[in-house]
């Protein structure tokens, strides 16, 4: 955000030479002289470096966060785009102010209305000056640029290829919400593709004619340079002044949603205030969808749960202790205790069975526990649960620690 901020604002401190280019179109030249053309073309140079400086940043940014997320040397942060938007107006000062010290100058320019470098001088130290200045503020952004937003796209189709083929591998018969999550991903994908050729098209439509320009007249071919010629690359830099927002800004969720917020009632508002809405459905659907999935999945782990716990069960844990869930002690009922073969013995007070995990370092002489059910006591298969299962009964409520542990031989006290 403070890197598309700096941009805005580069953008329109471009756009404050306007009126004093409208003021020199209406008297068919530089009216306010050579001080005015100097402080019109410095601003311009300025402002022009500056916003490819700030595009190039923006691309190494995104680079950055896309490829290395988890490198805090190069994840970037806002001291880091603070440090970024610095070098950016240094590096468009260095430029712009180097016409001001005698290694360049400011001339008029086409039909004489707009003021910039003078590329058509034979001076070797200005032609010196054009082909550094095309090199830096050209060659090397587009460079640069183009590397970020290609590397971005193939990162994310690889992403999104790999994400593919794992959804495909685990789950052939995948269910409808993956496959809108999966053309939610391609959409995504095919959207960040066209903001970035978006990118790079205008910048290279709107910067290429300058440094054409530049370079006829640096090459010694000042006759094909025409006021005609060399109107159109003014007109196409300001051209970029008036796109960046709509290419950096619009397709910013967060800008849009304070656009439609503070400008109600613009035409373009309740188209973005429709998306967002529409965004807005289809996340809230999917937040059903998962609610209600994951409302169906803790039902069915509570029906497990009630089925594991129709006996009661005690937890005896390293240190003999136990943690016992006292919802699920119901006693059972007389008629079923008659039934029982334990209801007979004396130390039986309740006829409750209580199923537990045996604590290790526990020995018992009378050989292995005998797992049993609650009705009548017949052996009972619980390999499911891997661990020996035993039954207890207890006496009177006795200490944590203290169990009657009901064997073949005789009832054993922990």
């Amino acid at each position: 955000n403070i890197l598309v901020m700096n941009l805005a604002i580069s953008d329109s401190l471009m756009m404050l030479k306007m009126p004093v280019f409208i003021y020199n179109c209406i008297y068919l030249g530089p009216a306010l002289g050579s001080l005015g053309c100097q402080v019109y073309g410095f601003l311009g140079g300025l402002t022009g470096t500056t916003s490819i400086a700030t595009l190039a940043a923006i691309a190494l940014d995104r680079y950055f966060v896309v490829l290395y997320p988890l490198e805090p040397l190069k994840v970037p942060t806002r001291a880091r785009a603070r440090a970024c938007v610095l070098l950016a107006w240094t590096y468009g000062a260095i430029f712009s102010s180097m016409p001001l010290f005698g290694l360049n100058r400011y001339v008029p320019e086409g039909y004489l209305t707009s003021c910039s470098f003078d590329y058509l001088t034979d001076d070797k130290i200005s032609r010196t000056f054009i082909l550094v200045f095309f090199i830096a503020a050209w060659v090397m952004p587009f460079a640069l640029i183009s590397f970020c937003y290609a590397s971005i796209c193939r990162a994310v189709a690889l992403a999104a290829t790999y994400s593919s083929s794992n959804t495909v591998r685990k789950l052939s018969n995948s269910n409808n919400a993956s496959s809108r999550r999966e053309q939610q991903r391609r959409r995504t994908e095919i959207r960040l593709a066209i903001v970035v050729l978006a990118v790079v098209v205008i910048w290279f439509v709107s910067w290429t004619p300058y440094a054409t320009v530049a370079l006829l007249g640096f090459s010694g071919n000042q006759q094909l340079v025409t006021p005609l010629i060399s109107m159109i690359p003014a007109l196409f830099c300001k051209m970029a002044s008036c796109v960046d927002p709509f290419i950096y800004a619009i397709t910013h969720p967060r800008f849009r949603k304070e656009f439609a917020r503070r400008f109600p009632f613009c035409g373009g508002s309740g188209a973005l205030r429709k998306g967002s809405a529409e965004k807005i459905a289809r996340e809230m659907s999917v937040k059903r969808r998962e609610t209600s999935k994951g409302k169906k999945q803790k039902q069915q782990e509570k029906e497990e749960d009630i089925s594991i716990s129709e006996e009661e069960v005690v937890m005896v844990d390293m240190r003999g202790s136990s943690i016992v869930d006292n919802s699920e002690m119901t006693s059972t009922s007389s008629e079923r205790r008659n039934g029982d073969w334990l209801s007979d013995r004396p130390w039986t007070t309740d006829g409750r069975l209580y199923r537990s995990f045996p604590a290790p370092g526990i020995h018992h002489p009378f050989g292995s526990w005998m797992p049993t059910t609650k009705n009548n006591a017949e052996a009972k298969d619980n390999s499911s649960l891997q661990c020996e299962v035993i039954s207890l009964q207890a006496r009177n409520l006795p200490p944590a620690n203290e169990f009657i542990i009901m064997s073949d031989i005789e009832p054993t006290t922990v």
